[in-house]
């Protein structure tokens, strides 16, 4: 992999894949600008490696025209790949007929930026490519979260083993815990207490009556 010189801020890691060395540092030098950290990488190839990695930067500078693997089989085959945080990729090119736009777009790029390249341009691009990736990464976050409060309710809606006697609740980790407990910890539900008409009557009714006579005695 080949690197360009230079100081390399600390910022969000933007991959630059071009086959031409003077391309890569014209790109180089505006991500770093911007105080983004560029990964300049010289081949498809390479740049598939990367970006299949479990590191790979969020958002990726792809030209059209590498000879080992051509910008547009690069997204097609980082598009296979599911089960990765998927990068946001920038075709960067000298053809911006509309056809050729349509065909990239076709191919899994999310965004088209002709060559040579403005840096005020290239740097809003970037920037919404990054917003994007935080927005996917915070979703599925989400989902995830959602998935697991689904989950607990299953769980809550199945047979749950329950003391004959004290009526405390067996988890999944053999713990017995009172009903409060139990559901206060897999769901978002509070307890409050009170009485019941019937317990009033048999239970509190019957102690405050007693109170009342040996208060009466006492005087």
């Amino acid at each position: 992999m080949t690197t360009e010189t230079g100081s390399q801020p600390p910022g969000a890691a933007v991959l630059i894949a071009d086959d031409d060395a003077a391309s890569r540092m014209a790109l180089g030098a505006i991500v770093r600008r911007s105080g983004w950290r560029p990964v300049p990488i010289e081949s498809g190839t390479q740049a598939l490696e990367r970006l299949l990695a479990s590191d790979a930067p969020a958002v990726a500078l792809v030209d059209w025209m590498m000879p080992d693997l051509s910008g547009l089989d690069l997204c097609r085959a980082v598009r296979q790949h599911e089960d990765i945080r998927q990068p946001y990729i920038i075709l960067v090119t000298v053809r911006n007929d509309v056809d050729d736009v349509v065909a990239g777009l076709d191919a899994g790029a999310d965004d088209y930026l002709a060559k040579p390249a403005h840096a005020a341009e290239l740097r809003a691009r970037v920037q919404v490519g990054l917003r994007t990736v935080d927005l996917r990464e915070r979703l599925l976050q989400r989902a995830m979260q959602l998935e697991q409060a689904l989950a607990e309710v299953r769980q809550l809606r199945s047979l749950l083993p329950t003391c004959s006697y004290c009526r405390r609740i067996r988890d999944d980790r053999d713990t017995w815990q009172t009903l409060e407990e139990y559901v206060s910890h897999h769901t978002d539900v509070k307890f409050s207490h009170g009485f019941c008409p019937q317990c009033f009557d048999r239970y509190v009714r019957p102690q405050l009556e007693h109170a009342a006579d040996r208060h009466v005695d006492r005087r």
